[in-house]
């Protein structure tokens, strides 16, 4: 058996070489594995308090109050500590709010 010997560039682009082959073979492992989303999760366009708060008008402390009191019926996500408001559903609320004189 002999000694092999190589230079250290060589050495650097032989693992160069190796490195980049293996993140090819991962790359194609993950595309045949992980299958692309068919529908968008539901919480993917919503909007946090603040943002949706803005959106309808009111300033945050007071989205903040209906939802913790119930006063004004706006349905929201908590999925975790923050809460998360879908702009339909803010739409069908100001809806509500429409004043309409006879």
């Amino acid at each position: 058996m002999s000694n092999i010997v190589i230079s250290a560039e060589e050495l650097r682009l032989l693992v160069k070489v190796v490195v980049a082959e293996t993140i090819l073979e991962l790359k194609q492992a993950t595309k045949e594995t992980v299958k692309p989303r068919k529908h968008a999760r539901p919480l993917d366009d919503t909007l946090n308090r603040r943002d949706a708060a803005e959106y309808i008008g009111v300033s945050y402390s007071t989205l903040r109050n209906w939802a913790s009191t119930g006063d004004q019926e706006i349905p929201y996500y908590k999925p975790g500590r923050e809460a998360r408001y879908r702009r339909e559903d803010l739409d069908a609320w100001l809806e509500t709010q429409r004043v309409r004189h006879a």
